[in-house]
């Protein structure tokens, strides 16, 4: 008599989830169709039901614009994002996200984990509409013209035009002023012991350069481990030991004493005091991620004369 296998039992979970698996093997796979979204895989619809999937719509696309998407929609940062990436990943300007996003009007560099920020589809305004906005008045406003606004999809407008309060209108093209940015200068005394900076800078910190100098970014990031070893690029004294509340964290700035200031931010420790007479190379502080940060990094500024230099043209 032929001996029969022993059967196996399988938990009926464990099938399911089985055959999911063969499913996902064998049934085609669709890839997001906008650029934006090429990360995104979508799930047949009966695996997302049994999974509890609640399947997200994909952002408006219309194919006279070549498949981009037409609607604004928002991406959470995450760590290590810089505002330069976010902007190149979604093919922006700068300032289009910072014009669309209040709370970088101040700092653009101001970044922070979770912080959510609205995505335009092109380069313009994001314009929340007020009492007694007309097209034509906010089309003056950011310097195009009325049918911009009215012939662009994502818009959704048609004749005669008529728009209500809290109505947002993408306004392709459309630019506006930044507001100016007010600071304060030290006026405390100057130590009788102060130290004099050489003129010649010196690296704050050992790492790799995570965010070079641009428009929206007049510093450079050097990131690294937590508690590395930041140390006075130049000899001076301190003017701020401290934390900050426009989103630096704990910082440190020097006066070298020769018209130009250094400023080190995101500390997770500071080691100086304000007034304290420091060195070239003395160590002031360690690397972390205070305040408005994407990851342990040093933010280093170079104030010469009040304005703000590339350091990588002053460090060897």
């Amino acid at each position: 008599m032929r001996a029969h296998p022993p059967t196996v039992r399988v938990p009926l979970s464990l099938s399911i989830t089985l055959l999911i698996l063969v499913c996902l093997a064998c049934a085609p796979l669709v890839m997001a169709d906008t650029p934006e979204d090429d990360d995104w895989l979508v799930l047949p619809s009966y695996i997302e039901a049994y999974l509890g999937i609640t399947p997200t719509p994909a952002p408006t696309a219309c194919p006279a614009l070549g498949g981009r998407r037409t609607d604004a929609f928002t991406y959470q940062v995450v760590k290590g994002d810089t505002l330069l990436d976010i902007a190149i990943r979604y093919d922006l300007d700068t300032d289009t996200l910072i014009w669309a996003n209040d709370a970088l009007l101040r700092n653009p560099d101001l970044l922070s984990i979770g912080q959510e920020l609205v995505i335009l589809p092109t380069d313009g305004i994001y314009c929340i509409v007020v009492q007694g906005d007309t097209v034509g008045e906010i089309a003056e406003r950011y310097g195009v013209e009325a049918e911009d606004i009215t012939a662009y999809p994502g818009n959704a407008l048609e004749a005669p035009y008529i728009i209500y309060p809290n109505d947002k209108l993408i306004v392709p093209g459309g630019k506006q002023e930044n507001p100016p940015v007010r600071v304060v200068a030290y006026a405390g005394p100057i130590p009788t012991d102060a130290k004099k900076g050489t003129g010649s800078l010196a690296w704050p910190m050992s790492g790799q350069i995570s965010q070079r100098y641009w428009v929206g970014h007049k510093a450079i990031d050097i990131s690294g481990p937590k508690g590395t070893p930041i140390v006075a690029a130049d000899s001076g004294f301190v003017i701020h030991a401290g934390w900050t509340e426009v989103g630096y964290g704990r910082m440190v700035e020097i006066d070298h004493g020769n018209g130009t200031r250094t400023l080190y931010a995101h500390l997770s420790a500071i080691g100086v005091a304000k007034g304290q007479s420091v060195a070239k190379g003395a160590t002031i502080g360690r690397c972390g991620a205070s305040g408005n940060a994407t990851g342990y990094h040093l933010h280093f500024e170079l104030i010469d004369d009040g304005v703000r230099r590339n350091p990588l043209g002053f460090l060897p």
